[in-house]
């Protein structure tokens, strides 16, 4: 979830998030939350909540709907 969120950062503020050494991506966070809620165990209930919300945030709603009626 991190990833995902330091990779979505305006562009004013990566310089700030670089100066610190963080780095992130969009896609590689969604992948991995992809395969925490197909593969996870004890995190699989949170990483389909936080898929849910990042694929509405996307303005992905059938993946958002589809994440929460599994």
């Amino acid at each position: 979830f991190s990833e995902y969120m330091v990779g979505s950062l305006p562009f004013f503020l990566k310089p700030l998030a670089r100066l610190e050494q963080v780095q992130g991506d969009r896609a590689a966070g969604l992948r991995e939350l992809e395969r925490a809620a197909q593969n996870g165990h004890y995190l699989r209930p949170f990483a389909r909540m936080m898929l849910a919300m990042l694929y509405a945030r996307e303005k992905r709603y059938m993946d958002s709907r589809r994440m929460l009626l599994l």
